[in-house]
């Protein structure tokens, strides 16, 4: 007689942040873990696409071109991802603004940006004026007690 036994299944979601795993013996086995980077079949699910906007935008009666001209999402898999948390803000307030800063401190990073870290503080500065900087996002591991270059 064969036995046989239910599996277990869990799905953990971070937001855009990769999970840290800082030792060889993980708490976590077995694991595969979908990124903003790499979500494979899972991209659409990774924010509002721009359906999700739009729909949004008419039931909150907002202008979805003026949405997409102050946050205009990510492309991934040929999809346009939008971040749930700037749409909802925006769609509920009327009022369309970054609301990335928000979500975090600027004193986690702000020491590695005073000590030019790697050009970081240059990087950072060219950044605000407009410039654009290419940056390496595929090794970063969401720790902030390591730091091997200016793309961490």
């Amino acid at each position: 007689m064969q036995i046989l036994r239910s599996a277990i299944s869990l799905a953990y979601i971070t937001g855009i942040l990769p999970i840290i795993r800082d030792k060889i013996q993980s708490k976590l086995n077995i694991f595969h873990e979908y990124t903003i980077l790499n979500p494979g079949i899972f991209a659409k699910y990774t924010g509002f696409t721009s359906s999700d906007v739009q729909n949004l935008c008419k039931k909150y009666n907002c202008s979805f071109d003026e949405g997409k001209s102050w946050y205009d999402g990510y492309r991934i898999r040929n999809i346009d991802i939008n971040n749930p948390q700037s749409v909802f803000n925006a769609v509920i307030t009327g009022d369309f603004k970054s609301y990335w800063s928000a979500t975090s401190t600027y004193k986690v990073i702000a020491e590695k940006i005073s000590m030019t870290f790697d050009g970081t503080k240059d990087d950072v500065i060219t950044m605000l004026a407009g410039g654009k900087i290419d940056v390496n996002i595929e090794k970063y591991e969401n720790r902030m007690d390591v730091f091997n270059s200016k793309d961490e």
